[in-house]
């Protein structure tokens, strides 16, 4: 299949710092220098210049149809399709998101792909309101719409929310262009002198460091894991880039979060919650106010541990003659960084010794995965400490610590986590390890998925990808 005409449709918000911004251009990128001619179409209401540079500099067509509120976005997303028809595209590629009225039939009209990234009901489920209700009764739609499904794990793709609407599929988990990922100084070799000017007091100049990136408003993340493990840790230091210390006071925790997303992890996590073996986590901001704080575990009132409304920024109750309610400041050692540009964050990584994956996944019932943040850290040579299986490392490897996906995980498995942190202090893991993530090769199965999908439909032999 060559310089076929591959329409990517895509609704998304964000621009430079999202890693998917990265990741869709890495797959444009690479389908063009296939011999393809891919154009990218985006439903946004936020227009954003990242997107039309980087097109630019990559030589990739774009469309930019911009939505404002509820009320216009069908038939903006009307307009959107009515473009993407007029350029006439051979295969249709979509990340699978909400459903608009135009969207079944132009999947319809041209052979299509779905590419799933997430259990989208559990997701949703976690906001409760009008997205999941509408999600819910309309995701059929599109969904048997399409020719093809491609999923990010085989987690997905044995999914009861995606079975009734089963369609030839693939599974290829999340890559990354590993040309284009730095080979940063090892952490160990990197200047004392230097190093020491950007630690502060309450960090040591030689302690360990680890890096996080993710975004906000995304639970599963495990913030608060992070956070209880900074505290643990005192004299390592922790860097949180794309995320604000808020973040950590938005969430849910322990008593009020993992009670209910531990339904469906199995008797042991079950257990823990009933035992109400949890961790005991205090937040609060970096100011040192006391106020706006919410305790969980042991020494947290039954009532404030269980009801679904309590949030780490709401006060707990019970007596502060016992400690019940009064707050400590976050870990001094929690470094928030917010949103960077990859120029900006890369020292930061270059700098690191260990990496922090995704730590809550259970929260969304997910306990496999491919995240792109973990693709870069791995592109960086950085170990990674994770807690959920890998859809490209279902074998062990002695780079990535695997915890259990539980609530506790972070106390109940501290020494394994202080022996992996200790054994690749100042390493780096070499690229030949990861040469297998690189989207030259997902891209070019990627690809022959299509070519079957369109052989499919256009009464080719549709034979295997």
């Amino acid at each position: 299949m060559k310089g076929v005409r591959i329409a990517y449709l895509i609704h998304w918000n964000e621009g430079a710092e999202s890693g998917v911004l990265k990741k869709v251009m890495h797959q444009v990128t690479e389908w063009r220098q296939q011999g393809h001619q891919p154009a990218l179409f985006l439903f946004t209401c936020r227009p954003n210049e990242d997107w039309s540079r980087a097109c630019a500099e990559a030589g990739i067509e774009l469309t930019v149809q911009v939505y404002k509120g509820y009320s216009g976005r069908m038939a903006d997303f009307g307009l959107l399709a009515k473009k993407v028809r007029r350029w006439q595209p051979e295969v249709l590629y979509h990340r699978f998101d909400l459903y608009y009225l135009a969207l079944p039939g132009l999947l319809r009209a041209v052979p299509s792909v779905l590419e799933i990234n997430t259990n989208d009901m559990a997701e949703l489920r976690m906001e409760q309101g009008f997205r999941y209700y509408y999600h819910s009764f309309t995701r059929g739609k599109v969904l048997s719409a399409a020719d093809g499904h491609v999923y990010v794990s085989r987690e997905l793709s044995e999914s009861e929310h995606y079975r009734p609407f089963a369609k030839p599929s693939m599974v290829i988990g999340n890559g990354i262009q590993l040309e284009a990922a730095g080979d940063g100084p090892v952490a160990g070799e990197r200047d004392n002198k230097e190093a020491a000017e950007q630690e502060e007091d309450a960090v040591s100049p030689r302690a360990p460091r680890l890096v996080f990136m993710g975004s906000a408003g995304q639970s599963w993340h495990g913030l608060d894991h992070i956070a209880e493990l900074a505290s643990l840790k005192p004299d390592w230091r922790f860097d949180l880039i794309g995320v604000e210390a808020g973040e950590l006071e938005g969430l849910r925790i322990y008593g009020a979060d993992d009670s209910q997303s531990s339904a469906g992890l199995g008797s042991k996590s079950q257990d823990f919650v009933k035992a109400g073996e949890r961790p005991k986590v205090r937040v609060a901001s970096r100011t040192g106010s006391t106020s706006g704080v919410a305790e969980t575990g042991a020494g947290a009132t039954e009532e404030s541990s269980q009801r679904p409304s309590a949030l780490a920024g709401e006060p707990a109750s019970g007596d502060p003659a016992k400690g019940k309610g009064a707050g400590t400041e976050l870990p001094q050692n929690l470094f928030f960084h917010g949103k960077m540009t990859r120029s900006a964050y890369q020292p930061l990584l270059d700098q690191a010794d260990i990496a922090v994956g995704t730590l809550a996944l259970y929260r969304k019932h997910m306990t496999e995965a491919s995240p792109l943040k973990v693709r870069e850290y791995l592109a960086n040579g950085l170990p990674v400490i994770m807690a959920y299986e890998d859809t490209d490392f279902p074998a062990e490897v002695p780079f990535l610590l695997k915890l259990p996906a539980e609530p506790d995980l972070i106390r109940r498995h501290l020494g394994k986590i202080e022996q992996f942190v200790e054994a690749w202090k100042g390493r780096r893991i070499g690229r030949e390890q990861v040469s297998h993530l690189d989207t030259r090769f997902k891209e070019a199965v990627r690809l022959r998925f299509m070519e079957h999908i369109a052989a499919l439909r256009t009464g080719g032999n549709g034979s295997g990808p």
